[in-house]
């Protein structure tokens, strides 16, 4: 990594967060990272409890700056881990207990049908 500064800011405008991709509203503070990594310069805003929640990934990952995962990234196998610790940014992502339930019984369906195949052969 080049450089990198980390700022909280007062928004005078509407903003798009770059980790839930939702709308940081004027008068509300933001997290502004600024930065070059591997050569290229980035310029990134963040709900503070979105940035939060991208760091304790990251760290839950055991990523590093060179890997570094958005919350775009984020596996479903997450989803239970960000609903109990980062609820305001699951609540951005749409991401829900019965969300997370549904993605696992269609994955128990998948990978019974995969067997079942498999079986014929």
């Amino acid at each position: 990594m080049g450089f990198a500064s980390e700022t909280e800011h007062k928004a005078r405008k509407a903003h798009k967060c770059d980790a839930c991709w939702g709308v940081i509203e004027p008068a509300t503070t933001y997290v502004r990272w600024v930065g070059v990594t591997d050569g290229d310069f980035s310029n990134v805003k963040f709900h503070p409890e979105c940035r939060k929640a991208e760091i304790a990934l990251n760290k839950l990952s055991g990523t590093d700056w060179d890997e570094w995962m958005g919350l775009d990234d984020m596996e479903t196998d997450d989803w239970p881990w960000l609903i109990a610790d980062h609820p305001e940014v699951a609540a951005r992502l749409q991401i829900t207990q019965a969300k997370y339930d549904d993605a696992m019984a269609e994955r128990q369906r998948c990978s019974e049908a995969r067997k079942t195949m498999l079986e014929r052969v």
